[in-house]
């Protein structure tokens, strides 16, 4: 269970950091 319980906030955690990574790659730099 405390595996389920921690993929939520960790999977919510990667998402949003790789969403952010990959806008502000877009506008800094083309990765």
């Amino acid at each position: 269970m405390g595996g389920s319980r921690a993929s939520s906030p960790y999977l919510k955690t990667i998402s949003g950091i790789n969403f952010t990574f990959t806008t502000k790659g877009v506008f800094t730099t083309p990765f």
